[in-house]
């Protein structure tokens, strides 16, 4: 019998094909690693789930567990290995009586940049949680945002992206805690084998300014409004396309274009995994 990891994310929550295989690469991961793989998902706060077919934010959480339902031959985990739990603290998919005899019998819990919390979650004592946004996290701590510091206070294991954390030029707090460093995970077996295309564009799909800005320690921190300045300039320096599939109304795209980018849209390279995978 395998053992049993439980992977928390936020699958259902934003059902873009880019978050998908972001939590996708780690449940794969560990599936090579030797896991059976339980995904859970919790209704953490009001209006958390995007609706695409009606492009709102919203309590209803069918669209999620459609998506969700669907999802699961991909990654091999079946309908008795994925659970969301509402707001109202209802289990759907595999059920609460399957959740919990997965948690006794879990090994480890990941929580990857989604701060999840229930009282359940205790039953298994090695919990790790993954910092997917260095920074903002330790922010959000800092500020005493009880959807950070209450919830990752239950998790012994903390690891970040930020993997300079504690180096003199590094300004990321570490807030008490000791922070491991980690990288995003990419498993391969989920992309198809493609033929070289040395003629192919250079992609990059992102939102300008998703979530604003922060102030720590007077310093204030954007988000790709502004590291993307640093490659802004990017076409000029290489032979082949670039092209940008860029999100956010405040986005400067005459600017983008100015500087040589090819624009296209996120929405379309991104509803899918497939139109995801060949962008």
């Amino acid at each position: 019998m395998k053992p049993v990891a439980i992977v928390i994310g936020a699958i259902g929550k934003l059902p873009y094909a880019g978050m998908t295989y972001y939590w996708l690469h780690h449940i794969r991961g560990i599936q090579e690693l030797g896991f059976e793989v339980h995904y859970i998902e919790r209704q953490n706060r009001p209006d958390e789930y995007y609706d695409s077919h009606h492009d709102t934010m919203t309590d209803d959480i069918e669209p999620a567990l459609r998506y969700l339902s669907a999802l699961s031959a991909t990654y091999g985990g079946g309908p008795d290995r994925f659970t969301l739990i509402s707001g109202d603290g209802s289990a759907h998919g595999s059920g609460r009586s399957t959740m919990l005899a997965d948690l006794e019998a879990a090994a480890v819990v990941l929580s990857v940049a989604d701060a999840t919390w229930f009282d359940d979650l205790a039953r298994c004592p090695t919990r790790i949680f993954i910092d997917g946004d260095p920074m903002f996290t330790q922010a959000a701590i800092i500020d005493g945002d009880p959807r950070y510091r209450a919830v990752l206070d239950h998790y012994p294991v903390l690891c970040t992206y930020a993997t300079r954390m504690g180096e003199p030029d590094c300004t990321v707090p570490d807030c008490g805690r000791t922070w491991l460093g980690t990288r995003p995970v990419v498993a391969t077996s989920l992309w198809p084998v493609v033929p070289v295309d040395r003629e192919a564009p250079l992609t990059a799909l992102l939102h300008w300014s998703a979530g604003g800005s922060i102030e720590v320690g007077g310093i204030r921190y954007g988000n790709k409004d502004t590291s993307f300045r640093s490659i802004q300039e990017l076409p000029s320096q290489v032979t082949r396309p670039a092209l940008l599939a860029v999100g956010g109304g405040d986005a400067p795209r005459a600017e983008l274009e100015a500087d040589g980018w090819h624009l296209a849209s996120p929405l379309k390279h991104t509803a899918d995994r497939v139109a995801y995978q060949r962008f």
